[in-house]
């Protein structure tokens, strides 16, 4: 079964940041110059963001950039902690690409949510990396001991109930 995701992609031509560098280019504004001001306006850190600005003109497909498009697939998710709504995951991915991810599940207890996590990483891996780029629940901020920890992702409690069934 082929799972599909719709990779959020800001640098996308339809986007705002992707109509933006469109007129600058059509006001006759350099490439180089459109890839200053991009980094200027975004802090876009990434020694790549030519080829966002490439493909935000349409003059690369989306596939040469998809492995700019945070955040990877994780390759593993584990508990972080409990939070009042749920639990706090963290989804870790290649090198050091990592997410938190909120399963909103109040009912769940720490024997369920870990017999969960032992039966269905795969699953649970796809909907974290799913939901993060398709905004389903999305950007859920959690407040703990003075600082800001925010959900990239979310998964439902319906979206497990499922799982939990086996």
């Amino acid at each position: 079964m082929a799972r599909a995701v719709k990779l959020f992609n800001t640098f996308a031509p339809d986007t705002s940041e992707g109509q933006w560098i469109n007129f600058m280019k059509q006001q006759g504004i350099s490439k180089q110059e459109i890839v200053a001001a991009v980094r200027e306006r975004t802090g876009y850190p990434g020694e790549h963001l030519e080829l966002l600005v490439e493909h935000a003109l349409g003059e690369r497909p989306q596939q040469d950039i998809e492995f700019l498009l945070t955040p990877l697939k994780p390759t593993s998710i584990k508990k972080f902690e409990r939070r009042p709504r749920g639990y706090l995951l963290k989804a870790e991915g290649p090198g050091d690409d990592s997410f938190y991810v909120l399963l909103e599940s109040v009912d769940l207890d720490d024997e369920k949510v870990d017999r969960l996590l032992d039966s269905h990483q795969d699953e649970l891996c796809f909907l974290a990396y799913k939901n993060a780029h398709e905004g389903s629940p999305f950007d859920t901020g959690l407040r703990e001991d003075g600082h800001v920890v925010v959900a990239e992702s979310g998964i439902t409690f319906q979206a497990i109930q499922r799982l939990l069934a086996n």
